[in-house]
């Protein structure tokens, strides 16, 4: 519709060079009934006269129409139209030699088979287009190994790369190009074929395979090459090395050995790769293992929220044989997974030994106040009276003989500590008088 009463549709505005009738359609306003508009219809009833043509003399009439206008339109856009009809090869050739404009040089150029040509096309037309048109019908596998790591342009080296079978070349173009598209294409060229003589490397397809996943500087390619791993021991080295979101976490759930998980959760430096290696064992030997050594780290997670505890004691809440437990609360330096070793025994004994002999328990973490919480995770599995009344008189720490004697039913050591004590120690034997009278 016009803009105003005295716009006329088909005129521009003096304003903004828009032709009124045609607001809506964004940059230079050309009419729907444009002289190019007519010429590129001419063509498609050419292209559609030939083929639908009943004798050669109307084909060749098709043919003559087409080739003139391929070669005489003013407009770019309506030789390309053209130029896509024609098929004889040697018009195809001259234009693409002649053609000033990419778009048709391209429009010719997707036309030819001339291997000669399209090599001379493919590396020296100034245009990335025609160039990547010639490619996808190059058919030499040298020139394409050429193009796919020389070519300037990075649309036209992943034309090459998806033509492409050498699989030594393709891991390296996978591993060192610069962009993102081209290494993916190559990745995806992998075959994983057990033919050394394609893959003519000393490692195998898998090292290679590998080394793309630890290399690679983009996060979908190093996924997409450990997808296509299956070696046991590359998977984990993999999870080891590898951040979380570039393959490190899709290697570590394909690994299945327990060895090498409980190796993975050790030696990774990532938490949320420590906890998938876990997550995933079931040996209790090497869980226990995993919750002596792995040691308290403070890490943060993939949201980066602080995050409570170690894998230490991750580990430690798989583990229900009493041995181990104890093997864990004696010999760990993470008292996080030391309190949860401790609240999963029941060895009245070595509770209580843990908390009344254990000199070291304070000063080996740097978290005093937490190995306090250790001794009063023991006291509370304790059942023995005996040994909790021992606990409540001579533990040096005022909260861990406040444990005890919230547990205490002797009276008579009930209201003695609550004479002589102090504090919340007092209070708790008082209340605990009140609670068992």
């Amino acid at each position: 519709m016009p803009v105003g009463q005295w716009a006329t549709a088909g005129k521009k505005c003096p304003h903004c060079g828009v032709v009124w009738g045609f607001e809506n359609f964004g940059g230079t306003s050309t009419p729907l009934h444009s002289p190019a508009d007519a010429r590129k219809t001419e063509v498609s009833e050419l292209t559609h006269r030939r083929a639908l043509a009943r004798d050669s003399v109307e084909a060749k009439d098709a043919d003559v129409r087409l080739t003139r206008i391929a070669f005489e339109a003013k407009d770019a856009d309506v030789r390309s139209e053209a130029i896509h009809s024609l098929t004889d090869q040697v018009l195809l050739a001259q234009i693409a030699a002649r053609e000033e404009n990419a778009g048709a040089r391209r429009a010719a150029v997707s036309g030819l088979t001339d291997q000669t040509l399209l090599a001379r096309i493919a590396v020296a037309d100034k245009s990335g287009a025609v160039r990547s048109a010639a490619v996808r019908n190059v058919t030499d596998p040298t020139l394409l190994a050429r193009i796919a790591v020389e070519d300037e342009e990075s649309f036209v080296r992943s034309v090459a790369v998806e033509k492409l079978t050498d699989q030594t070349l393709l891991a390296r173009i996978a591993v060192d190009d610069e962009n993102d598209y081209v290494r993916r294409a190559a990745v995806d060229r992998l075959t994983i074929q057990k033919d050394l003589s394609t893959v003519a490397v000393e490692d195998t397809d898998q090292t290679v395979l590998a080394r793309i996943a630890l290399e690679t500087k983009n996060q979908q390619i190093a996924v997409a090459a450990v997808n296509k791993l299956t070696d046991q021991t590359l998977l984990a080295r993999i999870a080891i090395e590898a951040d979380y979101w570039s393959g490190g976490k899709d290697a570590a759930e394909k690994v299945t050995d327990p060895m090498l998980l409980a190796r993975i959760a050790l030696e990774t430096k990532k938490w949320q790769i420590g906890v998938a290696a876990v997550n995933k064992l079931t040996d209790q030997s090497l869980l226990a293992s995993i919750a002596i050594e792995a040691g308290y780290k403070i890490p943060y997670d993939g949201n980066r929220d602080f995050v409570k505890g170690g894998l230490g004691s991750l580990a430690c809440e798989k583990v229900t044989e009493q041995a181990l437990l104890r093997k864990i609360s004696l010999e760990t330096t993470d008292e996080h997974a030391r309190g949860v070793a401790v609240g999963k025994l029941t060895d009245q004994i070595l509770l209580a030994r843990m908390v009344l002999e254990d000199k070291t328990n304070y000063a080996r973490t740097s978290y005093p106040c937490y190995a306090e919480s250790v001794c009063c995770a023991a006291v509370r599995q304790l059942t023995d009276q005996t040994l909790l009344a021992r606990i409540a008189v001579e533990h040096t720490h005022a909260l861990v003989r406040e444990s005890a004697v919230e547990k205490l039913t002797d009276k008579k050591l009930l209201a003695k500590i609550a004479a002589a004590d102090n504090g919340n120690v007092r209070r708790a034997a008082t209340s605990r008088l009140t609670s068992i009278r």
